[in-house]
């Protein structure tokens, strides 16, 4: 079974929705967003060995090229970035760029990864 980084995606949506969110007043912003987040979409649950998915989360559409995501091997994962209408991969062309932030005995050249174009679903 293929190995998907399911956390990416999720990610920019939130920082899509704090763009566009109203603060509220008197209170912290991240925290309403995350509450937010939570109520609106259900999560992705791994098994403990992050193998396979034990429970299905909800189910996104991607409305912008250019996301890319990474098998769940990737740790940390990789980081996409929504700036001025575009999504870009935190770590360059591909993960080689991340070696830095991986465990030491982590081929990060070897992780499986692939860039989702509009329209897709995950």
């Amino acid at each position: 079974m293929r190995r998907v980084n399911y956390w990416a995606p999720l990610l920019a949506l939130g920082l899509a929705l704090a763009c566009v969110a109203p603060a509220p007043h008197g209170q912290d912003w991240r925290a309403e967003i995350q509450k937010r987040l939570t109520a609106e979409f259900k999560r992705t649950k791994m098994t403990a060995d992050r193998s396979e998915i034990a429970t299905a989360g909800s189910v996104l559409e991607l409305h912008k090229d250019g996301l890319v995501m990474a098998s769940t091997e990737a740790i940390p994962s990789p980081t996409n970035t929504y700036k001025n209408g575009v999504i870009s991969f935190g770590f360059g062309a591909n993960m080689a760029g991340g070696m830095a932030l991986a465990p030491a005995n982590q081929q990060t050249t070897a992780i499986p990864q692939r860039k989702f174009v509009t329209g897709e679903e995950f």
